[in-house]
């Protein structure tokens, strides 16, 4: 049966190099890793390096058997992370991450054949990633010219939700889904607890209403902050089943989850905090 060769790159100098086998969907995929130079010198590395400066990982993936063409990327990019989420995991080398389609390098994509030759055709494709677009420029706003000059922190619930985009971004579900239900959580508590500054309590008081459980915070103590009930709302609906069961389900079940699951999180828990912030005394 032909077999597609795939021969690319990634920007990490893994230390691994050799051969492994890995299971995919497509079956078992055999990846050969060798270590490349961007200079003269052939035993350097720069510590922590994420953009291949000095070296990088080659990667020659045969898949067993041949890949429609249209889902060569999709297979290629699947192969890659997976190697990238297992050496990360035994290796501790916790500053790496996994591709994102838009970073993919370019394919060299090849036929092995039934005899064990590789067909002389060779196909060299530049991945679609987001393609080039007109350069984006815009005026520095009022808001971020106050805090750049005031110091202000940024509000822990709005970078969150940023984590949770750029985890999704990176084909990372599970942790999108975690950030985003974070956001939602500390964006309820800092509400809370400015509207009991503003009552005069003190803190001792707010962190004893804080530890009523998020439940308990949504029902008692959020209709007192924004005026109305939050819990019976379709935001609440949405926020209930999209993000907070998902959340339970990854970090106590070990669920999996994909795009469109680490989509409907965040933006349910945007609509929540919409809901909220609209409310606020």
């Amino acid at each position: 049966m032909p077999k597609t060769i795939v021969c690319t790159h990634i920007p990490y100098a893994l230390m691994w190099q050799g051969k492994l086998a890995l299971t995919d969907q497509l079956g078992q995929v055999i990846v050969d890793i060798t270590r490349a130079y961007v200079g003269e010198s052939k035993n350097v590395e720069m510590k922590h390096d994420r953009l291949g400066r000095v070296s990088f990982s080659k990667m020659f993936i045969e898949f067993p058997q041949r890949v429609e063409e249209t889902e060569i990327e999709n297979a290629t990019l699947r192969v890659i992370n997976r190697i990238i989420d297992v050496y990360r995991y035994t290796k501790g080398e916790f500053f790496l991450e996994r591709i994102p389609r838009t970073e993919l390098r370019r394919l060299q994509i090849m036929t092995k054949l039934d005899n064990g030759q590789l067909d002389s055709e060779v196909i060299m494709r530049e991945p679609q990633g987001a393609g080039v677009t007109l350069a984006r420029f815009a005026d520095i706003p009022s808001e971020a010219a106050r805090i750049l000059e005031s110091g202000d922190e940024l509000p822990v619930h709005s970078i969150l939700l940023l984590n949770a985009r750029r985890e999704r971004f990176f084909e990372n579900y599970r942790l999108a889904i975690v950030e985003a239900e974070t956001a939602f959580e500390v964006y309820v508590d800092t509400i809370i607890v400015s509207h009991y500054r503003r009552e005069g309590l003190s803190e001792a008081e707010i962190t004893s209403k804080l530890d009523a459980g998020l439940k308990n915070l949504l029902k008692d103590h959020i209709p007192k902050v924004c005026g109305e009930h939050f819990v019976g709302t379709a935001e609440h609906s949405d926020w209930e089943k999209k993000a907070y069961h998902r959340r339970n389900a990854v970090v106590h079940d070990g669920a999996s989850a994909d795009y469109l699951g680490a989509e409907e999180a965040i933006n349910c828990v945007e609509a929540a905090i919409r809901w909220m912030s609209s409310r606020v005394s």
